[in-house]
Order: C-alpha cells, then structure tokens, then sequence
C-alpha cells in the first residue's frame, strides 16, 4: 500500500523521479509492518524516515527506476521558525518513536523529551491525546509496559499547570 502511495505522489524533478511522503502515514506503515514481522529494508525505512526528520512539512524522496525510494530530497528551509502544524512538529518525536520500533531498542528517556517539547509548543489536547493514544495502542501491540507508561507520563505533564 505504501508504494502504491509513493507511486500516486510522484512527479519529475530535474530529470528525477520523486514522490511525496505522507508523514503520519510513512511513520505508521512503518510501525506497523515491524510489528507484523513485514521485512522492510533498512535503507529504503531508513530514505523515508531521513526524509521526514529533515522536512516533516514535506518530506520527499527520490525514487529509482523500479519507484524504490533511493535517498531523500535536500529540503530547502530559510529559518528556523516552528513548523506551522502539530503533525510536522510531532514528526520528530514520531520519527524516534518509528525508528525504536524498528531496531527494538527504546530510549525512554529521549521519546519523552521530544514528545514533551512538542506538546509545549501550540498542542491542543486533542492533538496529544492522540499522540498519547497511539502510544498506549503501540504499548498494547509490542506489550511493553514502559510505553504505557511513557503514555501516563505524557499525560500528567501535559494537564499538569505551566
């Protein structure tokens, strides 16, 4: 499904075949078919998720002759202002999240860094009770404990008073 999104978004670019990720989308596929058992080559997950933590209002990548994503498109920001959208500025905290599923190997510690600051800037508590939801769902799946957790943990901070 998720080439045939890649295959749908792509357009030329100088003579190059490129496509346009869908942030939440890339990062949840990617979860996801870890967790299934789905094999995903490292260095296509790798392309995509690169992609998205160097431009998560628009990640984009470059696609070989077969439409394999072969390395990410060099985005071009002029500042350094916050993304305008929660899910661009969550895409960082995401993309660790994607990529501790992926290897196995989760830092509790930093996820809950990169979640709480992204919940300090301009989050509506719709916005994290669904990053925390996905969290507990996550937890469930790969029955890790410390996940839900984190997820409790996300929860007190985020309603506790500024």
């Amino acid at each position: 499904a998720q080439m045939q999104e890649l295959e749908r978004t792509t357009a030329d670019q100088d003579g190059r075949r490129v496509a346009k990720l869908s942030t939440y989308y890339t990062q949840l596929w990617l979860q996801m078919a870890t967790l299934a058992g789905e094999e995903v080559d490292d260095s296509l997950a790798n392309a995509l998720l690169d992609a998205i933590r160097d431009a998560p209002d628009s990640p984009t990548v470059f696609l070989d002759a077969c439409g394999q994503p072969v390395e990410k498109v060099t985005p071009e920001r002029a500042d350094d202002r916050p993304y305008a959208d929660y899910w661009s500025r969550v895409a960082r905290a995401n993309n660790l999240l994607t990529r501790a599923v992926r290897s196995g190997e989760i830092d509790l510690r930093e996820l809950k860094t990169a979640y709480l600051d992204t919940f300090r800037t301009r989050a509506s508590r719709r916005n994290r009770d669904s990053t925390v939801d996905h969290l507990r769902d996550l937890a469930v799946l790969m029955g890790n404990g410390a996940l839900d957790a984190l997820a409790a943990d996300l929860t007190r901070a985020a309603e506790a008073p500024t």
